[in-house]
């Protein structure tokens, strides 16, 4: 009698263990997912410089996205963009830069530009949910670019932004 409790007693010790590893596994997995997630941590406080664009009707005030780190962070997570403001991506070369919409909250306009300032392509009202597509939609201009602009959706209309328009600004401050 005494082997059978035994028995019953290390069956009942093993299930209990086995139990537990479950929970620490799907805990760990959680933990790992959030740990993964960039909207889930804290927004990097980084501190912006702004410039002035010019464009054919008008103004913008765009923080400059000029660190990989600032235009890996982009507008993401923030909930709204205010018409007149915007953000300027500044890349080393010009290159066909890529752009989408991770951890967005609302539709942006995107204003492609080469070294010269002169807008070679533009994408209107881009929606968040194209980073719900599975793969992602990305963005990107068929030709080389060395900056971005992100802006409310409808300021390309709004601001008179057209194909071969030259903006100003200044990044010298």
């Amino acid at each position: 009698m005494g082997n059978k409790f035994s028995e019953k007693k290390l069956f009942l010790i093993l299930v209990i263990l086995v139990v537990l590893l479950g929970i620490v596994s799907a805990l760990e997995k959680v933990s790992a997912t959030k740990s993964e997630t960039p909207s889930s941590s804290p927004t990097p406080n980084f501190s912006y410089a702004t410039t002035t664009i010019s464009t054919p009707n008008g103004a913008i005030v765009a923080q400059i996205a000029d660190t990989p780190d600032k235009a890996t962070q982009g507008l993401s997570d923030r909930t709204s963009l205010p018409i007149g403001t915007g953000m300027l991506f500044v890349f080393s070369a010009p290159a066909p830069e890529y752009m989408w919409m991770k951890d967005m909250n609302f539709a942006l306009d995107m204003v492609w530009l080469d070294q010269n300032k002169t807008v070679v392509y533009a994408v209107p009202n881009i929606s968040p949910d194209t980073y719900k597509r599975n793969p992602p939609e990305i963005f990107f201009s068929p030709t080389n670019a060395l900056y971005v602009i992100e802006l409310p959706a409808g300021d390309i209309s709004r601001l008179g932004i057209t194909l071969g328009a030259k903006l100003n600004f200044d990044l010298t401050k």
